[in-house]
């Protein structure tokens, strides 16, 4: 497992994990890109927010 240095490391570490998400019913392909989920994993670790 990588090493999580900076929000970048954050961001690329939840990608790409093929998990079942739905919001609203929908599902998501991709829970980092989307939206109304990205504030929250910008608030997961502050430097991301910068990103």
């Amino acid at each position: 497992m990588k090493k999580i240095n900076n929000g970048q490391d954050y961001i690329d570490s939840l990608k790409d994990r093929n998990l079942n998400v739905y919001l609203f019913g929908e599902k998501v392909i991709e829970p980092v890109d989307h939206n109304m989920i990205r504030p929250s994993i910008n608030a997961g670790f502050p430097q991301a927010q910068r990103i």
